[in-house]
């Protein structure tokens, strides 16, 4: 039986308090406001999820969850301590990290003068870089004790959804547990595996298992907004939109699935732009405003000016491009975001020259052809026969499509250039020994 301290009664902490105690731990919840505190003492949660109510009056009923009103009575005598507190935003739209801070120098001075190893693990949604800046310096200070075998300091993001909180802490998609080379996952991996519930468990970075909380938000709000605007639509043109959304969500390949999920470079081809600028018009011309939508392919030019960007910075004046089709193994230049870079860097009076294995100009037809030559004409003398031959004396190697020869070409080059992997979604560049293509 593990002992833990839950600090912050709202909803993730009298869930994550109530959940962890119906499953044969020790937990004590530590809550500032009174109120709450003599609700939870007579078993009435303080808050209304489905099953919720049951956990907290069989908890309290069974002496597994008590309450307390000061950190200082109940954690020292704890494992480990759970920081639930609200963050809610500032004026400014900025975190509001006040409580997260006080409670820090509260338990800090605890752990000041208790003699046992404990794990603080941070559940309060907090902006990349937090725990291990200023949690990691409140802590560090006022528990006068360094991140080690004898403090560890973790982020554990919650992923449960009020309604369904309850099912959702006993059936997550995944536990994740972000952590800094000084603070060991150990214990905290050990208290969700003895929970039997069927997620995998990922041992991650601070900052990405931070990030991450918000990713997941933002996604969930995209597709709100995503379903709602399409829904406008559907009702100017007399079609129901909750049919054509159970038809869009039933696609399990691309709709709903890890396709296009990938950080990468900018999205082309004869589909992708045509359609979301004609989705576009049609909302225009039905007098609806489609915020989103229309902001997708000033998006995506932006993703592409990024890149053009981080190449114009590294000074380069040879460039090869590697790939060249909207999509590897294809020949479909259409709408291209490679062509696009490569007409932008000419533009610039950078020497380019191009390989792609799956493209010949002289063979391409069609708009295929209409759209190289009207962005590139010169596209024939700029095409080198092999990667080899194309990375020999450049400064800088643009790969928007993988090749499985990039590699070998890379450490045969001359030159000795830096990479910028745009399929990666990154525009930093980097050298061959650190390119994940070398």
């Amino acid at each position: 039986m593990t002992k833990l301290a839950v600090v912050g009664l709202g909803y993730v902490g009298t869930v994550t308090a109530a959940c962890f105690a119906a499953r044969g731990n020790r937990v004590i919840g530590i809550e500032s406001n009174p109120a709450k505190v003599a609700l939870l003492r007579d078993g009435i949660s303080p808050v209304t999820e489905p099953g919720l109510a049951e956990l907290v009056r069989d908890g309290v009923a069974n002496g597994r969850l008590t309450v307390s009103q000061t950190i200082e009575e109940s954690v020292a005598e704890c494992d480990i301590t759970f920081i639930c507190v609200g963050t809610p935003a500032a004026r400014d739209g900025d975190v509001d990290l006040r409580a997260l801070q006080n409670v820090l120098r509260d338990i800090g001075s605890v752990l000041r003068d208790c003699q046992r190893p404990h794990t603080v693990a941070v559940r309060s949604t907090v902006p990349p870089g937090t725990t291990t800046g200023i949690v990691t310096k409140l802590l560090c200070e006022t528990s006068g004790r360094n991140l080690g075998r004898e403090l560890s300091l973790l982020f554990n993001p919650e992923f449960l959804r009020e309604g369904t909180a309850v099912s959702d802490f006993y059936n997550p998609p995944y536990v994740v547990i972000g952590h800094s080379e000084m603070s060991s996952p150990h214990t905290l991996r050990e208290l969700w595996s003895g929970l039997n519930i069927e997620a995998s468990i990922y041992v991650t970075k601070t900052e990405e298992a931070e990030l991450l909380k918000y990713a997941c938000n933002a996604f969930h709000a995209l597709k709100v907004v995503f379903a709602n605007e399409i829904g406008a639509i559907c009702e100017q043109l007399d079609i129901d939109a909750q049919s054509l959304m159970h038809l869009f969500v039933q696609d399990r390949q691309l709709n709903i699935s890890e396709r296009y999920l990938k950080p990468g470079f900018a999205y082309g081809g004869s589909c992708l732009p045509k359609d979301v600028q004609a989705l576009n018009v049609l909302a225009a011309r039905l007098g609806l405003s489609v915020p989103l939508l229309h902001t997708i392919e000033s998006s995506n030019n932006h993703h592409l000016a990024r890149a053009i960007s981080g190449i114009l910075q590294t000074d380069a004046r040879r460039v090869a491009v590697i790939g060249l089709g909207f999509k590897t193994g294809t020949d479909d230049v259409r709408n291209s975001p490679a062509v696009l870079l490569c007409e932008q860097l000419i533009g610039k009076g950078i020497k380019v020259c191009i390989f792609d294995r799956y493209i010949v100009p002289q063979f391409l037809l069609g708009r295929n052809r209409e759209f190289l030559q009207s962005r590139l004409p010169h596209i024939v003398s700029l095409f080198k026969s092999s990667v080899e031959e194309c990375v020999a004396d450049a400064e800088v190697v643009v790969i928007c499509n993988s090749d499985p020869e990039v590699a070998g070409a890379l450490d045969k080059s001359r030159s000795h250039p830096a990479v910028i992997d745009l399929t990666t979604g990154s525009v930093r560049p980097l050298s061959i020994a650190a390119s994940s293509v070398a």
